[in-house]
């Protein structure tokens, strides 16, 4: 007799079902809860929390059955909610554990959800930098409410959990490095009030804005444009940013900043396949008589530090650091975070 046989004359008098018939049964549960998922999808009030919400409830309640899952990835492929490389890797799957993360902070997203668009990825992120703030809500409010004005996107929140993990990790980084890495220089020495060692970290949306014409000497002039007017007689300028970006670097932001012309490009990864382009880079400007030299910067670079910690490798606090396009404040640094770059006001 069938495994469907037996089920149905063991539940039509009240008996227990066969192994068979669970199994089968827990099957058609993964796939109709898999089903009510994908219909969440594809409504048109579709929201991507109460979809990740779903999933993560559903993958806690089908845990002790491997059927059950496999009923209910299948479903979701079909339904194309996740693609088949997922399904075969089961809960391992980067887009289902994403999706869990999301659901299984759906409170916290809901409540910030106005300072960015709907997005699972950058839902992920915003999760990931509030762990990487110890899990403190007040401080990512401020985060992001600072990086609203400017779009938060991927990259702007990923940036930002970057920092924050190179400052803590500074002291022991820098200890490590101190074998290979010059000591900060004291030829920087700035009058009060002025900056003898810049960084910039400009995101994708300074870079587009960088890009326009803009009046510098207009009163209007924001922030970030007007650096030059602070940047000591002697001082070193590092900016990070991608490689194709860096045309823009060395046109617009480096006049702003006060130097006439780039010395130094170092690549800060390795590349990624022949798109060099998308690469992050190391662009170093100087002025006045102390020129970087190579050799120090490649053995800064070589230990692959954060921009922050290889500005910090080349100047004091005593030394006026500045750090644009910032997401956050940093010890030692004047920091101008996030939208305040581009309001109208001296650098300070």
């Amino acid at each position: 007799m069938s495994d469907v046989s037996t089920m149905e004359r063991s539940t039509s008098v009240g008996a227990p079902t066969s192994i068979s018939s669970k199994i089968l049964l827990s099957k058609n549960e993964g796939r109709a809860a898999a089903e009510a998922v994908v219909q969440s999808v594809n409504s048109a009030r579709f929201s991507i929390i109460e979809a990740a919400v779903l999933i993560k409830n559903d993958l806690d309640r089908f845990r002790q059955s491997r059927e059950a899952v496999d009923g209910y990835l299948d479903v979701l492929v079909t339904g194309g909610v996740i693609a088949k490389g997922d399904a075969r890797l089961g809960e391992k799957a980067s887009k289902l554990s994403v999706y869990r993360k999301v659901g299984e902070h759906a409170q916290l997203i809901s409540g910030f959800c106005r300072y960015f668009d709907p997005s699972l990825y950058v839902y992920y992120d915003v999760i990931r930098l509030f762990e990487a703030l110890d899990r403190d809500e007040v401080a990512l409010e401020h985060r992001l409410r600072a990086m609203a004005q400017l779009g938060v996107s991927r990259e702007s929140l990923q940036q930002a959990i970057r920092e924050i993990k190179s400052v803590r990790s500074t002291p022991a980084i820098s200890a490590e490095a101190q074998v290979n890495s010059p000591s900060p220089t004291a030829i920087l020495k700035a009058s009060s009030g002025e900056f003898g060692l810049i960084l910039a970290t400009p995101s994708k949306s300074d870079i587009r804005l960088l890009a326009q014409d803009i009046a510098d000497q207009s009163v209007s002039t924001p922030r970030c444009l007007r650096v030059h007017e602070r940047t000591a007689d002697t001082a070193v300028l590092l900016v990070a940013s991608l490689i194709v970006d860096i045309p823009v670097v060395v046109q617009r932001l480096l006049p702003y900043c006060g130097f006439s012309d780039a010395s130094h490009v170092f690549l800060m990864e390795d590349a990624k396949g022949y798109d060099i382009a998308r690469c992050a880079a190391l662009t170093v400007a100087s002025r006045g008589d102390y020129i970087v030299p190579a050799s120090d910067l490649e053995k800064i670079v070589a230990n692959r530090l954060s921009p922050l910690e290889t500005a910090a490798s080349l100047a004091t606090e005593d030394d006026g650091r500045l750090h644009l396009f910032a997401t956050g404040a940093s010890h030692g640094w004047t920091s101008i975070v996030g939208a305040d770059n581009w309001s109208v006001g001296d650098v300070s």
